[in-house]
């Protein structure tokens, strides 16, 4: 696996308190930030271990990611088409341990997004 040498990490957690679809949107909006700033291999690791969560996913509207959580409004991110999704969607967030979604920026300020599927819990 050398596309994972050398990769950062970053972590997002779902708030127990208040899992909105909002949440969600603003978090992967700082990551993008972040990876414009630095281009760069990333790997964010999403927990969504909420007990009044029953779920959180993530899909495409016209190119776009929308984020939906326990089926309250879908949240579209204005991110100029630039999530290219390398998995099926919707894309379901675990409820034990995480789901990493490694991100690649490309040419055109496009970012590839897949799914990490070795990712094991301990």
């Amino acid at each position: 696996m050398l596309w994972r040498r050398g990769v950062e990490r970053a972590t997002i957690r779902i708030d127990p308190c208040d899992p909105s679809p909002e949440f969600l949107r603003d978090c992967f909006a700082a990551v993008f930030a972040s990876l414009d700033e630095r281009p760069r291999r990333l790997a964010v690791d999403v927990y969504a271990e909420c007990e009044s969560l029953s779920e959180a996913v993530v899909t495409l509207v016209d190119g776009n990611p929308a984020f939906m959580v326990d089926g309250r409004g879908v949240v579209c991110a204005d991110f100029r088409r630039r999530w290219l999704a390398e998995h099926p969607v919707p894309l379901p967030f675990k409820r034990r341990g995480p789901t990493r979604l490694l991100m690649e920026p490309t040419s055109g300020n496009r970012v590839k997004v897949r799914v990490d599927r070795t990712v094991r819990v301990w």
